[in-house]
C-alpha cells in the first residue's frame, strides 16, 4: 500500500533549517520514500 505524504509549511520550514545547517538531504528523501510505501511501523 503506497500513502501520500503531505508537505505542510512546518515541514517546508525543518527541511529548509536541514539544508542550512548541511544536514545529509539523500538521507531524508529516503526516510520519506520508505515511509511512503510501507507506513509507520505500529
Amino acid at each position: 500500500m503506497t500513502y501520500s505524504v503531505t508537505r505542510t509549511t512546518q515541514f517546508k520550514r525543518s527541511v529548509k533549517k536541514c539544508r542550512k545547517r548541511g544536514l545529509d538531504m539523500e538521507l531524508l528523501k529516503t526516510v520519506i520514500r520508505i515511509l511512503s510505501q510501507e507506513g509507520y511501523p505500529s
